[in-house]
């Protein structure tokens, strides 16, 4: 079991953040039988709200690479970033997506 953390550079509400993310997040594990939303947040100060986040359980990587394309489709910017902490051996890895984020769009293009 792997907890991931995706953390995402906008300053968008939580109702904003739900209906982009984390609803098809939460469709995505219902289709699959696998994974939690665990929590989620928006990080403000004197300015308003800067940047969000969003924390998941998934039973391995083999589900990053879907999760990316809900990313693509709701618009993340390609700084946003995927941190991965494996339970089991307290490892942790954290990885920006742009590259993903880009492949992931230019092949959403061609279907």
């Amino acid at each position: 079991m792997l907890n991931l953390n995706i953390a995402i550079p906008l300053a968008i509400s939580p109702l904003e953040r739900g209906d982009r993310f984390e609803y098809p997040i939460c469709d995505l594990f219902e289709e699959r039988g696998e994974g939690r939303l665990i929590g989620s947040g928006s990080f403000r100060d004197s300015n308003g709200i800067q940047c969000c986040d969003i924390q998941l359980h998934i039973p391995d990587r083999g589900m990053i690479r879907e999760l990316v394309r809900i990313l693509v489709d709701g618009g993340a910017p390609g700084d946003t970033t995927l941190t991965c902490y494996n339970v089991e051996d307290g490892s942790n890895e954290t990885v920006e997506i742009l590259a993903e984020l880009d492949d992931a769009s230019s092949n959403h293009e061609h279907e």
